[in-house]
């Protein structure tokens, strides 16, 4: 069964990871109050059937080896599933969030773009000062960016900058990371700024209008519209230094994929990440 639904934000739970910061980021996300944010909790089936193998060791305190006991690894794996769902549904309530909890068993990246395909996002925690994933691998970080998720907010403890900031290399009034970075920052209450790279940069008049008319007297301080050239991620980093959150256009190419890999090694607050033809 897909747990997933449209109306269904899916947040990843990792015992690695503080979740409950990511939680506070992510309610900024719905298109509506009846939207439910869904934890899951992934048993890795991987590491199941590793354990029923014969020849699994463990190494026990003092350095000493014996036989991996598969039912003490299931109990430590409920174990660890029900402290998850006691501290999601306890910042979700705090929050005042519609939310859920569910648990599954399977490869837990396959599970996690399974379940998300059809909701309106997928959320991520990210470690809070290095690149680094707790319990991801880079390879399944650039599998997540690439999986076909209408989007996908990578969460990092310590969101306090001032801004949302938004790359824009297509404007369209009704793009979907235009709209998905608009409705975040006045959910938030933030000022907004849109960066025009390429031919986008001769468009800069046009997108302050739309961002007047969606923005008005919701958000802090005034929203900007820049040009700023030539792209790179020194360049993203360097005017985005004051942001609380940064949203990118998902890639529609290999050099954008590059630059998405790059944004996400480089970058140190939160990412969001919306398939433009599919969007919010």
């Amino acid at each position: 069964m897909n747990l997933a639904a449209i109306a269904r934000i899916v947040v990843a739970l990792d015992p690695d990871a503080p979740n409950e910061f990511a939680l506070d980021i992510a309610r900024h996300l719905p298109q509506s109050a009846a939207t439910e944010l869904l934890g899951l909790f992934v048993e890795d089936a991987r590491l199941l059937a590793h354990a029923g193998s014969r020849l699994a060791r463990e190494v026990v305190f003092g350095g000493a080896e014996r036989a991996f006991e598969r039912p003490a690894l299931e109990r430590q794996i409920r174990a660890q599933a029900a402290e998850q769902r006691r501290r999601f549904e306890s910042a979700a309530t705090r929050l005042g969030l519609r939310h859920a909890f569910h648990v599954i068993r399977g490869e837990r990246l396959a599970e996690l773009v399974r379940e998300a395909t059809d909701a309106e996002a997928l959320v991520v925690t990210l470690a809070a000062r290095t690149a680094a994933l707790p319990g991801w691998s880079a390879s399944a970080l650039r599998q997540i960016a690439r999986a076909p998720l209408r989007s996908v907010l990578f969460a990092r403890e310590g969101w306090t900058g001032n801004r949302v900031v938004a790359l824009l290399a297509r404007p369209e009034q009704g793009a979907p990371s235009l709209r998905a970075a608009i409705r975040f920052a006045r959910a938030s209450l933030s000022p907004l700024t849109v960066l025009l790279h390429g031919a986008a940069g001769q468009r800069v008049a046009e997108v302050e209008q739309w961002v007047a008319a969606a923005m008005g007297p919701t958000a802090l301080g005034r929203s900007l519209v820049l040009a700023i050239g030539d792209l790179t991620v020194a360049r993203l980093r360097d005017v985005s230094r004051d942001a609380r959150l940064v949203v990118l256009p998902a890639a529609h190419s290999t050099s954008e994929e590059a630059f998405i890999d790059a944004a996400l090694d480089t970058l140190r607050m939160p990412l969001l990440l919306v398939r433009e033809e599919e969007g919010l």
